[in-house]
């Protein structure tokens, strides 16, 4: 049996106590144009022992991504003019995958915003909480064949992720590696943008020095984003 399936019977409320609010924060090109948004939860006014439920709790069952992924539809509708020709990124724990439902959604949801010339990418979270189950390969494979564009998030260049066995099946299109991780291994991740074709994204960009030396040193870079750019409450 899931070891999430004993979780939730144990403590079903944990994975609905918090009625997250979210924030979405700028993506932006190496010219300085916004190409994008990522949406995050907003952990502001939250206690530590409140923050930590969330992320190390609460998020690990699918209830409030189900919740999110619901309200993005409208979302997205709602704000059409200011979002289209944009990317939005949206993450999703890999203890997600299993959930046909949530996926089914991801999938209509993507198929409408294609609609308003918005494209959304599902972030799959570094969260190793199922080890190798196998629904998370299927959960993988059933987005990519649904034409839902994926990226990596949080990949760790600077030693051997558990996910690189994932790049080999080519579903994905975007990495996330942060500014540190790429500063330090910089030969190690132009090779792996080679061999996969990735869009790289650099993450956790907190000063301009930061973004002159990703524009120097790896031009090839697809966007920027962290404390330099603008992030924002929304309402989802």
């Amino acid at each position: 049996m899931c070891f999430l399936l004993d979780k939730y019977l144990s403590d079903r409320n944990m994975a609905s106590k918090h009625n997250l609010s979210y924030k979405i924060q700028e993506i932006n090109d190496l010219k300085g144009e916004n190409i994008g948004y990522e949406v995050l939860i907003n952990a502001e006014g939250l206690s530590v022992r409140q923050a930590d439920e969330i992320y190390n709790k609460s998020l690990m069952f699918p209830h409030a991504t189900q919740r999110l992924i619901r309200r993005l539809e409208h979302y997205v509708e709602e704000n059409s003019q200011e979002l289209t020709g944009k990317n939005l990124f949206i993450n999703l724990e890999r203890s997600h995958l299993c959930d046909k439902f949530l996926l089914c959604d991801i999938v209509i949801l993507s198929r409408k915003a294609t609609h308003k010339n918005v494209n959304v990418i599902i972030e799959i979270t570094e969260r190793d909480t199922c080890g190798k189950c196998s629904e998370i390969g299927s959960g993988i494979e059933f987005l990519n064949k649904n034409n839902v564009l994926l990226a990596l998030d949080d990949y760790e260049v600077n030693k051997k992720d558990f996910r690189c066995r994932e790049l080999d099946a080519n579903v994905y299109s975007f990495i996330k590696v942060d500014f540190i991780s790429l500063s330090n291994h910089q030969e190690q991740l132009e090779e792996l943008l080679e061999k996969y074709n990735l869009k790289l994204i650099v993450e956790y960009i907190e000063s301009e020095s930061d973004r002159d030396w990703v524009s120097q040193h790896v031009p090839e870079t697809w966007a920027l984003q962290g404390y330099l750019y603008n992030t924002f409450p929304v309402k989802i």
